[in-house]
């Protein structure tokens, strides 16, 4: 996680207002996908079958289909989510240098009414919900820090 971090700071310094600060970065996927590509990575045929149906299962009921209001503008792809103390920013992600690239996503905290971490068997189910009551569906590896990053968010909006 150092590392990552350290990409995600460089990455954000050109985005960050004199008065912020960085607090928290993970990586996530569009929800579903995470344990999809696990399960194949891990069982081979069979784990992997049975995980593209858990995933796929969990697009249908979750997925962009099913965003409206402020999720509906909400990248359907792998993407770094970072906290500063004023802004919930959302960069794409670099899958070759495995680091962010550019800021396409901004939200000010009171646009985020919070995100929970259920941890799954094989990755972190987050559900970011915004200040309109509409929701986004991720996956979060386990080690991206992914329950660090849902609980400065706590901090920071008391929420």
């Amino acid at each position: 996680m150092p590392n990552f971090t350290k990409k995600v700071i460089k990455t954000m310094s050109g985005d960050l207002a004199a008065d912020e600060e960085f607090k928290a970065a993970t990586h996530t996927n569009p929800g579903g996908t995470g344990s999809r590509s696990v399960g194949f990575g891990v069982g081979g045929v069979v784990g992997g079958v049975i995980a593209d149906r858990a995933g796929k299962k969990r697009i249908e009921e979750h997925g962009d289909a099913h965003r409206s209001g402020m999720a509906e503008d909400f990248p359907s792809a792998p993407v770094v989510l970072a906290l500063t103390n004023k802004r919930f920013l959302v960069y794409s992600f670099s899958q070759m240098k495995g680091a962010p690239k550019a800021l396409i996503a901004e939200y000010p905290l009171s646009d985020i009414a919070a995100i929970s971490m259920e941890k799954l068997k094989i990755v972190y189910r987050a559900v970011l919900q915004f200040s309109d009551g509409s929701v986004v569906d991720l996956d979060a590896g386990r080690a991206t820090g992914a329950p660090e990053f849902a609980e400065m968010l706590h901090q920071l909006t008391g929420r």
